[in-house]
């Protein structure tokens, strides 16, 4: 037994001392950072809220949560949250980030978190069809709950950040599923991969992006889809020593909207962050927390 605790200790501290000694900005520090945030997210309760359930297809994976104040808590707001959690379109579902939500929660918002089918066995193709059964679902589901007068508030990070991305700017696809997208009134993106081209040519954005490969990056790259007359909102938070997703991609977005309409967006840089500097804020009261709460304060103005 003792053999085994001491085991036990010297792995964990291994893994610490791995932790803190690989370089910033690389792959490996990024993957054993994710070691403590994934413990946190199995771990860590979170108050009691609504939560409901709703299928949108037929695949395990084509639900979404609801989830709202209980009735105690009086809300007033004018918006709603739609968001996706990261996971590189592989990792994790939306019943993990209820920590996520309880921040919105507690303030009185309504919070949409959807799950879709994922790679490697489901690429940008299917899962944009997945988006496109959320958007014809929507309206049906709003009405239904009675919040079909507030606008929604888009917001992801990292992969889920490419998707809520996706689902604003691809206006075709909004057309084709009969969504007015005045619905929407902003959108925050943290840690996001917006232009693909950007990124390294690994396996898992081969998987997303699928075949034929030029062809489909671009078309799975959110910044593909800016028009001329972009004016919702934005909020953009990226930490220069991100590993898995380029800092550029966020430099290479911000540009572009700028040269559209400067006034729409808000850009955050976190010098020397990581990836998952910009998930914490859920349990550290930090910069990216209180630069994200003030931004909804703001759009609910």
């Amino acid at each position: 037994m003792l053999i085994a605790s001491i085991s036990i200790t010297v792995v964990v501290l291994l893994g610490f001392l791995a932790w803190k000694l690989t370089p910033k900005g690389t792959i490996a520090a990024e993957i054993l950072d994710l070691i403590p945030f994934w413990s946190y997210l199995f771990t860590r309760k979170v108050d009691p809220m609504e939560i409901k359930r709703y299928n949108y297809g037929d695949h395990w994976r084509q639900y979404l949560l609801v989830m709202q104040p209980k009735e105690e808590v009086i809300s007033n707001r004018k918006n709603l949250i739609l968001y996706f959690h990261g996971g590189s379109w592989l990792l994790g579902r939306p019943e993990l980030f209820k920590v996520n939500a309880q921040h919105w929660v507690d303030k009185g918002y309504t919070v949409i978190m959807p799950s879709y089918r994922r790679i490697p066995k489901f690429g940008y193709t299917a899962i944009r069809e997945d988006l496109n059964a959320i958007l014809r679902l929507l309206p049906k589901l709003l009405e239904e709950l009675h919040l079909s007068e507030k606008q929604i508030i888009l917001g992801g990070v990292s992969a889920g950040g490419n998707l809520a991305a996706a689902i604003l700017y691809d206006r075709v696809a909004l057309e084709s599923c009969q969504f007015d997208r005045n619905r929407f009134k902003a959108i925050f993106l943290f840690s996001a991969p917006l232009q693909l081209a950007a990124m390294k040519k690994t396996i898992v954005l081969k998987s997303f992006v699928g075949k034929p490969f030029d062809t489909m990056l671009v078309k799975a790259s959110p910044i593909s889809y800016l028009q001329f007359d972009e004016t919702h909102p934005i909020l953009c938070i990226h930490g220069t020593a991100d590993g898995l997703v380029p800092f550029s991609n966020t430099i290479s977005f911000v540009d572009a909207i700028r040269d559209i309409n400067p006034s729409i967006i808000q850009f955050q840089m976190l010098p020397n962050a990581t990836h998952l500097d910009t998930s914490r804020w859920p349990y550290r009261n930090d910069k990216v927390r209180k630069r994200l709460m003030l931004w909804l304060e703001q759009m609910e103005n």
